[in-house]
């Protein structure tokens, strides 16, 4: 029997070979979509969920209030909290801080010298320096060498897997060593030789923490030693986690301990700002769709915006949803070839269940070559929407709890798609059927009415969702960037220890004998890209207020170069130096 249900769906799709080509594909797509989205909300939903002590992990986090009752939170605060509550605070098994190598030194640059005297060097832009506990807080899984507390020995370097074979090849990366040389203008120069202790494993995708290298906090604090200790108001700067002992959740409790061990002096330091503090606890699990400006603008952890990610969910589900409708409009617009099979095969003894049995195997020939369809789609398109939509890698283990509820949506449209025909079309009497009346019954109208009514709705609905994002993109990027990004080219330069611009001023002057090249400059950050870089400054016209502006350093003809409009003023040039101190500001500023 099954066999014949098989032959009689194959020679109906071979018999209408256009409808059929319409269902196949329409479907098609229509899962292609779905699973596209399911993937990238799974994904997203999945971040960081591969630490075992997740749920025991926390970041603290600042509010700070005004006098004039305005208020901010900050994800990165003072470092000398972290050293405060270590140990003071009882419920808190591991406290350690995480903090971007380029935050105060623009360049990392690691070096190695093999037996042969060949030497590698790279410029590390993704160093981070963390706590000695900061691996016992977050469980990465270690291909060599020592887990734990490996970041106690301030020669010690922490390195993922993929870094390893950049600088060692195949050879065993275990007590190899290297040489390290940090720094910038505004901070110390720095020559350390570590050896390699600890090789992670690559770190997955949905990881909120992406770094190539982790050096030993107690290296930044020599740096920095008297900052760190003594100063507070560096915030905007250091992550500092926690990880909580088993059994402890007292939050709110936890919380006045943390705060306890805020000294009056800091208090008072904030007061003179207008601002009051308070620490607050966020888990793990909430880091990566933390809505805070701070959060978003920080280059340090990866985040996403939890609304984007439900929209692309309810996209998916919206368009698998209208591919299952055209399945069944299609399905039953052809009712009247099929009723008068059903009729038939009504007449020569077939039960209901037998006709209901076919229809659905029907369903399932259609769905089973659409979804073959539909992952074919998604492996050649999928790299491209990654890539357009600027989503990075959103790739699932498809083995898991994620997959049955997917699996269970597309066995669900499977049925409804075909259970819905089936029942409308097996329904009949094989007397109406055979004089094909079928399409006469106000009751199968009413239903065929409403799915394409609502089929047209939601693909309305999608075409003006999407038409509006296009014009918001559109406007994003016609909009008047304050600078012209044609024509120019940036070259990361990272790395040289050029604190003079030596350098580059005898590489500029060999790059524009080229008459390709208009001019040149430099500057410490890439416009445009938003740099966390400031400072306080004194009011001018109210004594005692300060005023926070950002900074970026350039060099000579910056603003021409970059096709910077001056209102008023003149900009750096090497033939008009001056002995002071000099800045421009933008309207903003002023």
């Amino acid at each position: 029997m099954l066999r014949n249900y098989i032959l009689v769906a194959f020679r109906n799709l071979m018999r209408n070979r256009t409808i059929s080509l319409i269902h196949i594909t329409s479907f098609g797509l229509g899962i292609a979509a779905f699973l596209f989205a399911a993937q990238t909300v799974i994904f997203e939903y999945s971040f960081d969920d591969f630490h075992k002590n997740g749920n025991r992990v926390f970041e603290i986090i600042a509010t700070y209030s005004s006098t004039k009752g305005e208020f901010f939170r900050n994800t990165r605060i003072d470092p000398t909290i972290a050293p405060r509550i270590n140990g003071t605070v009882p419920e808190i098994q591991h406290v350690a801080r995480f903090y971007p190598q380029s935050g105060e030194e623009p360049y990392c640059v690691l070096s190695y010298t093999n037996i042969n005297g060949e030497q590698k060097l790279f410029n590390e832009e993704r160093a981070y320096y963390a706590d000695e506990n900061f691996l016992n807080i977050f469980e990465f899984p270690v291909v060599a060498g020592a887990p734990g507390n490996v970041l106690s020995d301030n020669t010690s370097l922490v390195m993922t897997q993929s870094t390893a074979r950049k600088y060692f090849g195949d050879e065993d990366p275990i007590g190899k060593t290297l040489e390290l040389t940090t720094g910038g203008t505004e901070s110390n120069k720095t020559h350390y030789t570590y050896r390699v202790s600890t090789v992670l494993e690559d770190l997955p995708a949905n990881s909120s923490f992406q770094f190539d290298l982790l050096l030993p906090f107690r290296n930044f604090e020599e740096n920095y030693k008297q900052v760190i200790n003594e100063q507070w108001g560096w915030f905007g700067s250091f992550h500092n986690f926690i990880l909580l002992k088993d059994g402890e959740n007292d939050l709110a409790s936890i919380e006045a301990k943390i705060n306890q061990q805020f000294p009056e002096a800091a208090r008072k330091h904030y007061a003179t700002d207008g601002f009051t503090v308070q620490y607050h606890l966020q888990p793990l699990s909430k880091i990566h769709f933390d809505p805070d400006e701070a959060r978003v603008n920080n280059d340090a952890l990866l985040t996403s915006n939890k609304t984007f990610v439900l929209l692309v969910g309810l996209i998916g589900l919206s368009i698998l949803v209208v591919a299952g409708v055209n399945y069944i409009n299609l399905t039953t617009a052809k009712a009247l070839k099929r009723a008068k099979e059903v009729g038939i095969r009504k007449v020569a003894g077939a039960s209901r269940f037998q006709l209901v049995k076919q229809f659905m195997l029907d369903a399932v020939v259609f769905n089973i070559i659409g979804l073959l369809l539909a992952f074919t789609l998604l492996q050649f398109v999928k790299p491209l929407l990654v890539v357009w939509l600027g989503m990075g890698n959103t790739q699932v283990g498809w083995w898991s709890w994620h997959s049955v509820i997917i699996l269970v949506i597309l066995i669900g449209s499977t049925l409804v798609s075909g259970l819905v025909p089936a029942i409308m079309l097996t329904g009949v009497q094989p007397v109406v059927a055979l004089k094909g009346k079928i399409t006469r019954s106000p009751h199968g109208g009413l239903m065929r009415k409403s799915l394409v009514v609502f089929q047209f709705g939601v693909s309305v609905a999608l075409i003006v969702f999407t038409s509006v994002v296009l014009a918001q993109l559109g406007h994003m990027r016609s909009k008047d960037a304050g600078f012209d990004s044609n024509q120019r080219v940036v070259i990361r330069a990272q790395g040289t220890e050029d604190f003079d611009m030596k350098k580059f001023r005898t590489f500029r002057e060999r790059i524009l004998t080229n008459p390709k090249v208009i001019n040149a400059t430099a500057s410490f950050g890439v416009p445009g890209r938003a740099r966390l870089a400031g400072n306080n400054f004194d009011h001018p016209l109210r004594p005692g207020e300060n005023v926070f502006l950002g900074l970026a350093f350039v060099d000579y003809d910056f603003a021409s170069t970059m096709g910077i409009k001056l209102i008023a003023g003149r900009e750096f040039r090497e033939d008009q130096q001056t002995d002071e101190r000099v800045m421009m500001l933008d309207e903003s500023a002023v």
